[in-house]
């Protein structure tokens, strides 16, 4: 759908009264929906934390207590000591994996609440920065056709994520696990390295969901920005960088400097492809006004 005569018009006034370039600069992110989406992704992650330490830290306990006791009665001629692959707590953490499976099933209903979520704030804000420039509505310019592609990619992506994300959890626990059972000499100074371990791995984890949400925030951002402004007609943008110390080099060489969606910096790609880039691509809306002139 092209602009009306009344666009038109509203654009041809605002041309006349700006001498500089107009241009609408959108966020590198939002932090709200990045913000919900590391709080599903944290209750994921200690929702596995609580099922391995209600589960099976106890039954690790107990063979360590059965253990304690054998050696007693061996001491005194009674028993010999008991084998320690047992059966109890090989079922608990059966269970664990079983539970993760379930959590897993939950991956794709959290990443498409979290797209459209992204979605349809960054739509608002879009429509709502371009108005307030050159006083044109976008509501019905705009087609959902190139932003869904988008969307569907970033949900499939996501649910990967989110699934690697847990599994790699539950394979770090398996890991330690076997790790100080294998010889079969469960003491409580092990047991207390075994909690220690298990909470590391759950920082860790923690430390990784923030990291998808943050990167996986931005990265969506970043192509929405590109739909967004090429299915309107503008075709190029300026590179603005975060302006603070953390901002790459590569990211710094491209500040200011103006770059077509068609042909991204060899180096960088556009920005919010990087991984955490959190640059931004100021539209360059000219060529909306040379549509009304």
């Amino acid at each position: 759908m092209g602009l009306t005569k009344k666009q038109k018009s509203q654009i041809r006034e605002k041309l006349q009264r700006k001498k500089k370039t107009p241009t609408v600069v959108m966020p590198a992110t939002l932090p709200a929906v990045e913000a919900a989406y590391f709080r599903k992704l944290k209750q994921l992650v200690r929702s596995i934390d609580t099922y391995y330490q209600n589960n099976v830290e106890p039954e690790v306990k107990e063979v360590s207590e059965e253990q304690e006791l054998a050696k007693v009665q061996l001491k005194d001629g009674q028993m010999t000591a008991p084998d320690f692959g047992n059966a109890e707590l090989n079922n608990a953490f059966r269970g664990l994996q079983r539970h993760t499976v379930n959590l897993n099933k939950q991956a794709k209903r959290i990443a498409t609440i979290y797209v459209k979520q992204a979605e349809q704030r960054y739509r608002a804000l879009w429509v709502r920065k371009v108005k307030a420039t050159i006083g044109v509505n976008l509501q019905n310019i705009i087609d959902q056709s190139g932003a869904r592609k988008e969307m569907n990619q970033a949900i499939r992506e996501n649910v990967k994520l989110i699934k690697s994300l847990t599994t790699t959890q539950v394979d770090r626990l398996e890991e330690s696990l076997n790790y100080y059972t294998e010889d079969r000499s469960l003491r409580r100074t092990i047991l207390e390295a075994m909690k220690a371990e298990r909470q590391e791995i759950t920082r860790v984890t923690i430390s990784r969901a923030k990291l998808i949400s943050r990167d996986q925030t931005s990265k969506f951002i970043g192509n929405l920005n590109q739909v967004r402004q090429t299915e309107v007609g503008v075709t190029h943008y300026f590179w603005r960088t975060s302006g603070d110390s953390a901002v790459r080099p590569t990211h710094q060489d491209n500040n200011g400097k103006k770059f077509a969606w068609v042909d991204p910096p060899a180096e960088t790609g556009h920005p919010g492809q990087d991984v955490q880039c959190r640059c931004q691509a100021e539209a360059d809306l000219t060529p909306l006004l040379l549509m009304a002139a």
